[in-house]
């Protein structure tokens, strides 16, 4: 399997992860848990894998995410429940999602192959991957594929988070490079004025770049050829196209 493909594939595993917090189910499930607040679900739930920290903590792993919205929102998390509660919750909201929709053959794929990668890390400065990947997963093969699929993603952005602090930018920087400029940065809760995009366009590019060449060293290290296009058809076919 060449680079490109090893991108398409972590690409789209990032897309499924991120797909799960907004699908229905996992909302309905997080509310009949007794978390109906979608803020407190997410922030407690993909923090709280770190367990009760907080949240200059939270910032910090988050990487982009306005720190004064993170300051509102995270007191309110503490009054609902224990972080590693809510992480708890979180995580078994997602997997029911899957349970609902994903192909149990590319699950049982998925979690074999993707186990294999992500235990081949050493998570040195890996907060958030380090969490979901120590928690406790489903018996049925499609809630387990959903937190391989998870760990994985949060591993890209623990990855990613490293190559822009490295890189010297600022998290305000560094998300009005992205495609989505300053609709990703009112999404992560920044307001006010913003910088202009043009001087980081190309020391973010570089970071980019940087991620894909680390999370392509970890997946052919992790797997053979043949496993990597067994993981990639495994990853294609988890959804099924309508």
């Amino acid at each position: 399997m060449d680079r490109t493909q090893i991108d398409q594939m972590d690409l789209r595993i990032n897309h499924l992860g991120a797909s799960l917090y907004f699908d229905a189910n996992t909302l309905a499930h997080a509310g009949a848990a007794g978390f109906s607040d979608f803020f407190v679900l997410y922030a407690g739930g993909r923090a709280g894998v770190m367990g009760d920290v907080t949240a200059e903590q939270v910032c910090s792993a988050f990487g982009f995410f306005d720190p004064g919205l993170v300051g509102k929102v995270w007191p309110k998390v503490l009054e609902a429940a224990r972080p590693s509660e809510i992480a708890s919750v979180f995580a078994a909201a997602m997997a029911h999602a899957a349970e609902q929709t994903w192909n149990a053959d590319a699950s049982a794929t998925v979690v074999r192959l993707g186990t294999t990668v992500a235990d081949s890390v050493a998570a040195l400065g890996m907060p958030l991957f380090t969490g979901w990947r120590g928690l406790p997963r489903p018996d049925s093969a499609t809630g387990a594929a959903a937190l391989v699929v998870h760990t994985l993603r949060e591993l890209r952005g623990d990855v990613h988070i490293q190559s822009v602090a490295a890189s010297g930018m600022a998290p305000i920087e560094a998300e009005v490079a992205t495609r989505r400029g300053t609709a990703g940065l009112e999404m992560h809760g920044w307001r006010g004025e913003f910088p202009d995009h043009e001087p980081f366009l190309e020391p973010f590019a570089a970071v980019e770049a940087q991620t894909s060449e680390r999370m392509q060293r970890i997946y052919t290290a992790a797997l053979t050829d043949a496993e990597l296009d067994q993981l990639a058809d495994a990853v294609t076919s988890l959804v099924p196209t309508p």
